[in-house]
């Protein structure tokens, strides 16, 4: 569940673009492709390069918060009003 805060601030600024149905759809299929790079750089990319299991946890962490981030805006965006 996200805050009311949230839906206020992301909502707004989709109501202030006045973006039709099909620029919104292209939105937030750009933003869920954001998604799964910062999942691919952030969580994949070190479980494969790193030698450490200690240094995966910090690229790994920021890479599933933005991946989060990204792929909910994403479904903000194709949310109906």
């Amino acid at each position: 569940m996200q805050p009311d805060g949230y839906k206020l601030i992301f909502g707004d600024i989709i109501l202030v673009m006045k973006l039709s149905f099909d620029q919104r759809k292209i939105l937030s299929e750009f933003l869920a492709n954001l998604g799964v790079a910062w999942f691919a750089g952030g969580i994949v990319a070190p479980i494969l390069t790193l030698k450490k299991i200690s240094d995966i946890y910090f690229p790994g962490i920021w890479g599933l918060t933005l991946t989060i981030v990204s792929v909910s805006f994403s479904l903000l965006i194709l949310r109906k009003k």
